[in-house]
């Protein structure tokens, strides 16, 4: 079966007038030109519950909770306290964003939007409720805090990203290729646990994607994230063999990557958000060019070839330039077809998933 950048190139098609679309207003507050590179961040910033669980810092809600973290562990219980209050307000109002932005959309995305929403809102009392157990001192240095925001569930928190805007998740969408490239640099010098430690550090980027998409989409997603922890484990185990194996992972997690964005660019255009739909091209075409890096011939060069074509598209939608749907859908189904090609050089087939 062939991949499928939802929704359907033809859904598109269907819709596309015979003429040049100008691209309407941004849908944002922020001008396209506003939006971050990967290199306007301070970078390697984490929340570390755990050697096995990093968290990146990377959005307003990452920050308070590392701020929590760096507060309590100079026995600033008050300041510790008013960072968990400040993140439990950010993702109430996150909460309350989904649910306004999903009501005119379809049925089905203002269900998931009210699952957020109500998501959102539990976690925020579960924070306020670790705030408070700061303030009486019965959480009273950060491993006691990192065990309670453990509890508190981190799965759910990452379904914060589902409401993050473009200067946020854009921002970050290469970090995961620049951790496949430490990873590789350091077992090539045979700093096997350094090698694992960026290996983890981009699946942390995987688990937030994941929260942004459904279906098949997430599966990929799911599916390369476990397959990097494989890889992590088999690094500090001494069972990785070759770098080949290290390839295979890396391009498994970023043609999963290039798929959602993809997924969201189609839906992006489908609900008239083209400036949206620019920077999702945008973040598609870096990690499809992160995918054709781990291999080489005819497929990396159709990737790459198909990577520019999408960047070029994804920047005139992103920067107020025009553009036709058929072209969109021309750009999606060429995605698809080099998404393919690279599924099938490491035996992932046409839209599946690696077990």
């Amino acid at each position: 079966m062939k991949t499928r950048i939802a929704p359907t190139v033809a859904a598109l098609l269907l819709a596309a007038p015979s003429f040049a679309l100008a691209v309407p207003a941004p849908e944002h507050a922020s001008p396209p030109g506003a939006v971050p590179s990967g290199k306007d961040r301070p970078r390697d910033s984490w929340i570390e519950l755990d050697r096995l669980q990093l968290t990146p810092v990377v959005d307003p809600v990452s920050r308070d909770l590392a701020d929590a973290r760096a507060a309590l562990g100079h026995q600033d219980v008050a300041r510790s306290a008013q960072r968990l209050r400040d993140a439990a307000a950010k993702l109430r109002d996150a909460g309350t964003k989904a649910l306004r932005e999903s009501r005119a959309q379809a049925a089905t995305q203002d269900r998931e939007a009210r699952d957020t929403k109500a998501r959102m809102d539990v976690l925020a009392r579960r924070l306020d409720v670790a705030a408070a157990r700061i303030r009486a001192g019965k959480i009273a240095d950060t491993a006691a805090l990192d065990t309670a925001l453990d509890r508190i569930g981190d799965k759910d928190l990452d379904r914060r990203w589902v409401v993050s805007d473009v200067t946020t998740w854009y921002a970050v969408a290469p970090e995961p290729q620049r951790h496949f490239e430490a990873a590789a640099s350091d077992y090539a010098r045979k700093d096997f646990a350094g090698a694992a430690r960026e290996v983890r550090k981009a699946e942390s980027f995987l688990r937030l994607e994941s929260a942004r998409v459904t279906g098949n989409t997430r599966a990929a997603l799911v599916s390369a994230d476990a397959a990097l922890e494989r890889t992590a484990h088999a690094l500090e185990t001494g069972a990785v063999h070759s770098a080949t194996e290290l390839d295979e992972a890396f391009l498994q997690a970023n043609r999963a990557l290039a798929q959602s964005h993809g997924a969201r660019a189609a839906a992006s255009i489908g609900h008239d958000a083209s400036v949206t739909a620019g920077y999702e091209l945008k973040a598609a075409a870096d990690s499809l060019e992160g995918a054709a890096a781990w291999t080489k011939g005819a497929v990396r060069s159709a990737a790459a070839a198909a990577a520019t074509d999408a960047r070029a598209l994804g920047d005139r939608l992103a920067n107020g330039g025009r553009w036709t749907r058929r072209e969109v859908a021309d750009g999606l189904e060429s995605m698809s077809s080099a998404l393919d090609r690279l599924g099938d050089s490491i035996g992932l087939g046409h839209g599946a998933s690696r077990s």
